[in-house]
């Protein structure tokens, strides 16, 4: 390996004794003062050009260096080795190993300020890792598949072969359901990742329950079903079949239905359901019927544009609903006249989601942002924009740092989230903002 200097017209080349077995890759810091060789054994040496002496070895793991680059204050080292990307301080140490590619990693780059690293790999995946190593967003179905994720951000649902897997957004925990059609329609899983169905080619539905067996059962709906619900809980299927929202017991026994159309949700206790009527009307109602309980809003009747997304809140007592305008409302159920009117997307709102304490907002909409509301303090909102592949839904992950979304190209990813914490800090992220 020869460096060159140049100085004005003057130039003059340094050989770097040492760089053997045979170099694949070599980079120069920014202030010039250091170059990385890596080679095909995976080892990667560094010297400093602005003094003599030996090349420092960075202990690593083996396989040949596709990649290197330094950050910009030169005080970390990043290579792609083999499928793996490694990452070390330039003073000495074991390196950060990052894993998520499922082949040859072939580019690594650092961002301008350092907190984040790119790789892109053969695999035709690209990931951005914070630079304490954390993926963002972290992949958790890769594109071409069809992927769901379960209301409270827990599990995250993926058709993987002939198989549907679930697999936790925060642990190794991971279900497989068998028997599931490789190229599905809809698909759902319940908040604990137990229990999941899916829509097959011939529009039969699949249904695996909780604690049993590990083939599904068939439900048939009269009709190819767009939409398909498993309730928080795990305990029932609901799916829009000819105008109704029909309603099965997790191993396929009907329960009955309700005259409504899509959308809808079932609340997290799997006590109360919100549904629409004639487009326009929202109606929370007991689940699963027969059930006493029932109101109904009328959400914007002088706005007639229809509703295209609902919500409720983990205790049932809120309700939110989103129109093809973009307008949302959002109300107490047990006082319907207490109402929040939020405004901010540019066409139809998809889809919506409370955060588990009730305080916050997520909306998806067609123009390709996720908003954050936080309600009950002036119904503020902080636009989380840049999520590539247009996000069809989007959950509030547990840890209230990260946003789970799924995209129109069947993968889902998790997100960190500035604007995820609690009310306080995300106003006062909202007022830096706007300042």
């Amino acid at each position: 390996v020869r460096l060159w200097i140049v100085n004005g017209a003057r130039v003059r080349s340094i050989v770097l004794a040492g760089a053997r077995p045979r170099p694949t890759r070599v980079a120069l810091s920014a202030d010039g003062r250091q170059v990385a060789v890596g080679d095909v054994t995976g080892r990667v040496r560094l010297w400093r050009t602005d003094r003599n002496g030996a090349p420092t070895e960075l202990a690593g793991h083996r396989g040949v260096v596709t990649d290197l680059a330094f950050s910009l204050d030169g005080r970390r080292l990043a290579a792609g080795v083999d499928a793996t990307v490694q990452i070390w301080d330039v003073n000495g140490g074991a390196p950060m190993v990052l894993r998520g590619h499922r082949s040859t990693v072939l580019d690594v780059a650092f961002s301008p300020d350092g907190r984040h690293l790119a790789s892109g790999g053969f695999d035709g995946k690209a990931f951005v890792w914070d630079a304490d190593g954390r993926a963002n967003p972290r992949l958790l179905a890769p594109p071409g598949r069809s992927a769901a994720v379960g209301v409270g951000g827990r599990y995250v649902a993926f058709t993987d072969q002939d198989r549907l897997a679930a697999v936790s957004t925060s642990t190794d925990a991971r279900y497989t359901f068998h028997d599931a059609d490789r190229h599905p329609g809809a698909i759902s899983v319940s908040a604990d990742g137990a229990a999941a169905a899916q829509v097959d080619r011939q529009g039969r539905i699949r249904v695996w329950s909780p604690g049993g067996s590990a083939r599904p059962h068939h439900v048939y709906c009269g009709a190819h079903p767009d939409t398909i619900q498993v309730s928080p809980n795990g305990g029932h299927l609901t799916a829009d079949c000819n105008g109704n929202v029909n309603l099965w017991t997790s191993t396929g026994v009907p329960i009955g239905g309700y005259v409504a159309e899509a959308p809808w949700q079932v609340s997290y206790d799997g006590h109360r359901v919100v549904t629409t009527r004639r487009g326009r009307d929202v109606e929370v109602r007991a689940f699963p019927p027969p059930g006493g309980y029932r109101t109904s809003v009328a959400v914007g009747p002088q706005n007639p544009t229809r509703t295209t997304a609902v919500a409720l809140n983990r205790d049932g007592t809120w309700a939110a609903a989103g129109r093809e305008s973009g307008a949302i409302r959002v109300w107490d159920i047990e006082k319907p006249a207490r109402t929040l009117s939020l405004s901010g997307h540019v066409g139809a709102v998809r889809h919506l989601a409370f955060a588990s304490d009730g305080s916050r907002l997520l909306s998806v909409g067609q123009d390709a942002t996720v908003r954050v509301w936080i309600l009950h303090r002036g119904a503020s909102s902080l636009v989380l924009p840049g999520f590539g592949s247009t996000p069809h839904s989007a959950e509030f992950h547990p840890d209230g740092q990260h946003v789970i979304t799924t995209h129109e190209d069947g993968s889902a990813r998790i997100w960190s989230c500035d604007a995820c914490g609690d009310a306080d800090t995300v106003l006062a992220l909202a007022r830096s903002r706007s300042s």
